[in-house]
């Protein structure tokens, strides 16, 4: 083979260059840390190392998304705690207002001047902002205000259920939010299964309890009404009964006012015209009722009471009639469907009142027609429940008027054919009223009123049995009950007392013998009255003012029962935050193991080995000198040099 002085000069350099390359690889590598500077150094593994770096972006992204989501958990904790504290106020001053031994009127009104500030901040806390601008309450309407008011002063929400959720994970996701209808609206009244309350038309001091569920099975979540009653009765003793006269039957005539405080004797008088008894107060000898001609079956009244007598008395026959003591008994009416369910039920103070799987009670003393209610828990928001509380004592009842109709017209001489008419106006509404009962007795007038009263156009019928007429203000009205044999009225609405009053004229009397009486029931305050051609001895007295202090008691019971429940769904809320959080936390920690990993994975792929890389430097930086310094000697050579 021929080796020529070019071929030995092209290998030189050849040699040299090759040398350069390896050396300028090994610095770049050095350079850079890397051992795969091109995807073609390496296809397979960079391959891999983009995976990689994929995998590592996306845990990044996740460690984003988990502190953005532990920042508006840690922000939404932290209102729900101050509106907690708000609702532990508003609490703290509703039984400071309830104390009614202590607080009138106007410290009530000062506790709700204190309580609408802490409204007020609590609808600030519901309306909460995060760091970016959006509402932390309004679901996935974010950039919608939650929560507002409306003409009527009623609570809207205007966002959504929706949470948003983050991803925190390749398979966890994490609620970053609650919605304000979770947190502030959808709140269960009562007990949560069933709420209670009091009319405001009682008159008596009975509250009723919160109340339980005793078999859940049994409860058809429906509505019900507890109707109070009074229960009239007299003991009948025979003094000398020479005959057969006996007392088929006794009750009260007039609910509103019977006399119980003394006892009668009715005696036949043997000396007087045969078949005549005569009532006597047996306490001070008064005769009461003289020479009444007696036939069997015959009714006898007196004080507010009647009985009925029959059989063949004797002359000289004694009845000592003494009224028992005045008792109460309730019915219980489903209002969903029409039912009694319990009925003429002995009402004693304190005791359970059980019914289809459910169980209240009633402490005080209730009177005749008062009425509780038992209702499935319906959703309300927190703010309507301060509100209302705020409503009771700023204004417990100012503007109702209430008042009852109705007379002894038996003792007063109304007789069979005799009328009383008289117009009732309310509110630019009126009933009249043209009694003409076919017998002379307080129950068929008080019939007769009944009759009338709801037969008047725009009557509404409830399911209690009570009427009422709406004024033409909207949100007033006027509701009528029977109780005994009188007719009470109750209005309701409206923001003067003018606004409410109740008017009677136009009174005109066939005979000038009936008593119609407006009188007094529970706690008021003496009003305006209007009575226009009244006849002698008609009497009338308009009320006006706050209802009894068991009412707004029961109002406060409620609203602190409402208060407790939301705070319990907020403290449940707060829960879950706290689950979410430490989620986070415990995915994060997931994620740095992971992250962790794939970067060692990465470094073993493509990081550079220095202490092997400085070596081969080392080694090929000797190697090209090397090769250099031959090149210089080997073109210096010549074959000529060595033929002489």
């Amino acid at each position: 083979m021929r080796v020529s002085t070019s071929y030995i000069h092209m290998q030189g350099v050849k040699n040299i260059l090759e040398q350069q390359a390896k050396l300028i690889r090994t610095q770049d590598e050095l350079a850079q840390g890397k051992k795969i500077l091109v995807p073609s150094d390496n296809p397979s593994a960079a391959a891999r190392v983009l995976d990689i770096n994929e995998a590592l972006a996306q845990i990044t992204q996740y460690e984003e998304n988990g502190n953005y989501a532990t920042q508006r958990l840690n922000l939404e904790e932290t209102t729900i705690d101050s509106s907690i504290n708000v609702l532990q106020r508003v609490r703290e001053l509703a039984i400071q207002a309830g104390n009614t031994g202590t607080y009138d009127l106007q410290a009530q009104k000062a506790i709700a001047a204190e309580m609408k500030e802490k409204l007020k901040e609590l609808l600030d806390y519901a309306n909460t902002k995060d760091a970016t601008g959006d509402y932390l309450f309004a679901g996935f309407q974010s950039k919608i205000l939650p929560f507002t008011t409306d003409a009527a002063g009623n609570y809207i929400y205007n966002g959504d259920q929706g949470q948003l959720a983050l991803q925190i994970g390749s398979s966890r996701q994490v609620a970053s939010t609650d919605s304000g209808a979770e947190v502030y609206q959808l709140n269960r009244t009562g007990n949560g299964v069933f709420t209670t309350d009091a009319n405001i038309t009682n008159g008596g001091t009975g509250r009723i309890s919160t109340g339980s569920v005793v078999t859940p099975s049994l409860y058809p979540e429906q509505d019900y009404s507890i109707i109070m009653a009074e229960v009239f009765s007299v003991n009948v003793n025979t003094g000398s009964s020479l005959g057969t006269v006996n007392v088929a039957s006794s009750l009260a005539t007039n609910a509103q006012d019977p006399d119980f405080s003394s006892r009668v004797n009715i005696f036949f008088d043997p000396v007087n015209p045969a078949g005549t008894f005569d009532v006597i107060n047996p306490a001070t000898g008064a005769v009461l009722q003289n020479d009444v001609v007696y036939t069997t079956g015959m009714t006898v009244s007196q004080n507010g009471w009647q009985v009925e007598l029959a059989g063949l008395p004797q002359p000289g026959d004694t009845l000592s009639i003494t009224p028992n003591p005045l008792q109460y008994e309730y019915n219980v009416i489903n209002k969903t469907t029409g039912a009694t369910v319990l009925a003429a039920q002995p009402y004693t103070a304190g005791s359970a009142i059980a019914f289809d799987g459910i169980q209240v009670e009633i402490s005080g003393q209730p009177v005749d027609g008062d009425v509780f209610t038992v209702e499935a828990s319906r959703h309300q928001d927190i703010f309507t429940t301060l509100q209302n509380l705020i409503t009771s004592l700023e204004t417990p009842g100012s503007t109702e008027v209430r008042g009852v109709l109705g007379g002894d017209y038996i003792n007063n001489g109304f007789n069979a054919g005799d009328t009383v008419t008289f117009d009732l106006n309310f509110d630019g509404q009126t009933i009249n009223f043209s009694v003409t009962p076919p017998t002379p007795t307080n129950n068929e007038v008080a019939t007769a009123m009944m009759t009338t009263i709801a037969g008047t156009a725009g009557i509404v019928a409830n399911p209690d049995g009570t009427y009422t007429l709406p004024g033409t203000t909207p949100g007033v009205s006027v509701t009528f009950r029977r109780v005994g044999d009188n007719i009470e009225f109750i209005t309701t609405g409206g923001v003067q007392d003018n606004a409410n009053s109740v008017v009677i004229n136009n009174i005109t009397d066939t005979t000038n013998n009936a008593v119609l009486s407006i009188v007094a029931s529970g706690n008021s305050v003496a009003s305006q009255t209007t009575l226009n051609a009244a006849v002698v001895g008609d009497s009338a007295s308009y009320l006006v003012g706050a209802p009894p202090k068991a009412y707004l008691s029961q109002q406060i019971d409620n609203a602190l029962n409402n208060m407790d429940r939301s705070m319990d769904k907020m403290i449940d809320v707060q829960t879950r935050i706290g689950g979410r959080i430490n989620s986070i936390e415990s995915q994060a920690s997931d994620n740095e193991a992971k992250k962790v990993y794939l970067q060692g994975v990465r470094s073993d792929i493509q990081d550079l080995d220095m202490a092997e890389a400085i070596s081969n430097l080392t080694f090929q930086t000797t190697a090209l000198q090397i090769a250099q310094q031959t090149f210089v000697k080997i073109q210096g050579l010549n074959l000529f040099d060595y033929i002489r």
